[in-house]
């Protein structure tokens, strides 16, 4: 009997039959199936039957947790349950469209500034909600991340991406690499939550942020390093080169602050929240439509909705949520919903960055607003300039 075959007849008790293999990972495998009595396609994600029973309590535990999660830009979790040799299982949404990675490459690497934002506001929506329900995420990266036809947007793995609470299992990667080698999920990863210490929500920010810098740029920040003792020291001591000196032509320099800000190693010199940060950039976006229309500068397209969010402040103090990186960080072409990522190498130890005489680093010597002003000034001595010329003709 095939493998396909072994797991169709472990859901013959169930209410959904497999048709095909999506992805595996070292934790789990994705499998494309079908509600038998609604006719329905489905995700279906099963933990691996050799896992331990602690694993699977908790994979329970998180499967209801992100059913409680009602959110447009929320991959719904419609059903879990228990297979006859006792891996358990959980039911999503079979979703159509692309994960963000194969998004960017079919962009040409990256995206326009009014791509990038409408997709951040999307995904930080999510996040306030899912916020103020007291759930961190923990895995926010380009491969949890799914474009769907139309341009909406689907947060995955929420409460599921990581169910192993160390941060030090590196056995689950699926691609072959070196002893130590950086490969996704660390890349994306809060230096607080790099050193295993105490995490909150502005450790989704930080990946947020991360996630924008990739989408605005098509580069990683500290790509250049490649082992993981490198990587973390960097992300704890710096900051990386601002988004607009990647691309000079193509992305605003206030935009950095706000990516910058994110990203801020010291998680007080970020975002408070994910509305906050949402609203930062509508506010930009606003600012730049009123300078094109006042100075006839070229006008960035927002777009008619813009990014998503809302003004007001998430109050619950958000709780961790264990997740379990399942699958490779690209994860398959148009794959539904369900598929992750691998766990991360072992971090430095806690006030590591203190010991290497690190200070907190300000995301930008001067606040955006500063350079619009600064515009709006030249804008405003350019036509005193042509008003005196003309009087004098």
């Amino acid at each position: 009997m095939t493998l396909l075959a072994d797991i169709q007849s472990q859901f013959d008790a169930t209410s959904y039959e497999i048709v095909e293999l999506i992805g595996e990972g070292g934790m789990g495998t994705v499998y494309r199936g079908r509600h038998r009595r609604l006719k329905r396609g489905v995700a279906i994600k099963v933990l691996k039957a050799h896992l331990g029973g602690e694993l699977k309590d908790r994979f329970r535990l998180e499967a209801q947790a992100s059913a409680s999660l009602q959110h447009d830009h929320i991959v719904d979790v419609t059903d879990c349950g228990s297979l006859p040799d006792t891996s358990p299982y959980l039911v999503m949404e079979l979703l159509s469209g692309v994960a963000l990675p194969e998004h960017l490459e079919q962009s040409g690497g990256h995206l326009s500034v009014k791509q990038a934002c409408e997709i951040a506001g999307q995904i930080l929506g999510a996040l306030g909600y899912a916020h103020e329900k007291g759930i961190v995420h923990r895995d926010i990266k380009p491969a949890n991340i799914f474009v769907c036809e139309g341009g909406r947007i689907k947060l995955l793995d929420f409460g599921v991406a990581k169910l192993t609470a160390s941060l030090t299992n590196i056995a689950a990667v699926r691609v072959p690499t070196a002893e130590g080698a950086v490969v996704g999920t660390p890349r994306y990863m809060a230096p607080e939550q790099a050193r295993g210490g105490p995490i909150d929500r502005r450790a989704d920010l930080y990946a947020v942020g991360v996630v924008m810098y990739c989408m605005l740029t098509g580069v990683v920040p500290f790509g250049e390093y490649q082992q993981v003792a490198d990587l973390l020291l960097a992300k704890c001591t710096n900051l990386p080169p601002a988004p607009s000196t990647v691309l000079p032509q193509s992305i605003p320099k206030p935009l950095d602050e706000i990516v910058l800000r994110a990203m801020a190693t010291d998680p007080s010199q970020r975002f408070d929240n994910a509305y906050a940060m949402a609203g930062a950039i509508i506010q930009l976006g606003t600012a730049y439509q009123q300078l094109a229309a006042q100075f006839g500068l070229d006008e960035i397209d927002w777009g008619s909705e813009g990014p998503a969010a809302g003004s007001k402040a998430a109050t619950t103090q958000p709780s961790e949520t264990a997740v379990d990186p399942t699958i490779a960080d690209g994860g398959p072409a148009g794959r539904p919903a369900g598929a992750s990522a691998k766990s991360p190498p072992s971090p430095p130890p806690a006030g590591a960055d203190q010991a290497r005489g690190a200070r907190p680093l300000a995301p930008s010597e001067s606040p955006w607003w500063r350079e619009l002003v600064d515009m709006m000034a030249l804008g405003f001595l350019v036509a005193l300039v042509i008003g005196i010329l003309t009087r004098m003709i």
